[in-house]
């Protein structure tokens, strides 16, 4: 549960939210205002997966999908992760409102 957690708030930490790190975080919450579209999923995702692979070193990210929900405005992000030495996969899911 605790990396499942740490994993979500990678994503939703903007750069420089963080005192003292200021290149932690990740870009997804820049990108909610872009027009949505495939393009935007495909971006999202390679953001969410670079920003996995850069601050959290317990995690192997395998899968990451993006669902535009255009008629709540709302995108639901799910991430499929292996911890490593583990070889169970666990997933995350959570709505990015815009």
């Amino acid at each position: 549960m605790a990396i499942r957690d740490a994993v979500k708030n990678i994503v939703l930490t903007r750069f420089g939210e963080r005192p003292f790190n200021e290149s932690f975080g990740s870009q997804v919450n820049n990108l909610l205002f872009e027009n949505a579209d495939e393009f935007l999923g495909d971006v999202l995702s390679q953001e969410i997966e670079t920003a996995i692979r850069n601050f959290e070193p317990r995690v192997i990210p395998i899968r990451t999908d993006i669902y535009l929900l255009e008629d709540n405005n709302e995108i639901e992000v799910e991430i499929e992760f292996q911890i490593i030495g583990q070889p169970l996969t666990q997933t995350v899911t959570f709505l990015l409102e815009r």
